[in-house]
């Protein structure tokens, strides 16, 4: 998969505006707005992003953060860092390579963690969300979503949302469980009822 989306870098960020758009039959941007707004962000937080991919969210995310806070993207690929680097340069994200289900961190370093749009394809999701709280200090925000199809959008798109299904299986799998270290949890239906967030607040 790395391999993959090392091809796709330079053409991802099109792929996943068009393709919200033209096949999904969503506002894209609007959708973004709205996972961001659902964080609860404060500015001067330290943040951690796991997979940005082309960055899609960074610019909302330093926004509610404000320019002066720490942010930093991790991802797998060093071809999505370029493109972060190459589309939010002058966001000032500190871009890192590395491995979600292995992150280069020590305990309780971020005050927050997001991560939107991978799970799916980690080869241990719930060992990358245990990471996820674990890099989070007590009290910190711990968020995470990724495609899945709601059965409402089923219903109002029966067929559109059998060729998704067809087109990304994904849409189909059972997201990781949350993880008992968390409380306050929250699980939203975002993206127009084809993706969800969960967010929590670390014991």
């Amino acid at each position: 998969m790395n391999r993959f989306y090392e091809k796709l870098a330079p053409f991802y960020d099109w792929l996943e505006r068009q393709g919200g758009k033209r096949i999904a039959g969503i506002d894209v941007e609007k959708a973004w707005q709205d996972v961001v707004s659902r964080l609860a962000l404060k500015p001067g937080l330290r943040l951690l992003e796991v997979s940005p991919g082309s960055g899609v969210y960074q610019s909302y995310l330093r926004a509610a953060l404000g320019m002066e806070a720490e942010f930093a993207s991790l991802d797998l690929s060093l071809g999505m860092l370029r493109q972060c680097r190459k589309h939010h340069a002058s966001l000032r994200v500190e871009l890192i390579q590395g491995n979600a289900q292995h992150l280069p961190f020590a305990d309780e370093s971020f005050d927050g963690l997001f991560h939107m749009g991978g799970v799916n394809l980690f080869n241990e999701p719930d060992r990358a969300i245990a990471e996820f709280v674990r890099v989070v200090r007590k009290g910190g925000i711990v968020s995470w979503g990724d495609e899945q199809m709601s059965a409402h959008y089923r219903q109002q798109h029966p067929h559109r949302a059998k060729f998704l299904q067809r087109m990304n299986p994904g849409f189909l799998k059972t997201p990781p469980a949350i993880p008992t270290t968390l409380e306050k949890v929250t699980t939203h239906e975002v993206a127009g009822g084809l993706a969800y967030l969960v967010v929590g607040i670390k014991k």
